[in-house]
């Protein structure tokens, strides 16, 4: 079996997965996934946006060409 990951971690305990588990960690660049995970949100979910200020996270939802935005 094979899993991606990325950081420290996929290189600090690439052989421990190998060994105790018979896991290979694939290693990916964090930068290189985040923008491709940024990207697939925003192709995935159209029409809404999510923020995060002063530890309250906000949803903005696009009705025609306005936004609500509604704090949780």
């Amino acid at each position: 079996m094979r899993v991606k990951a990325t950081g420290g971690g996929a290189y600090k305990y690439a052989d421990i997965f190998k060994e105790r588990l018979g896991v290979l960690l694939e290693k990916e660049d964090e930068m290189d996934c985040l923008v491709a995970g940024a990207n697939f949100l925003l192709k995935a979910i159209r029409h809404e946006a999510f923020t995060f200020e002063n530890n309250t996270t906000h949803f903005v939802a696009a009705k025609g060409k306005r936004c609500v935005r509604l704090v949780r």
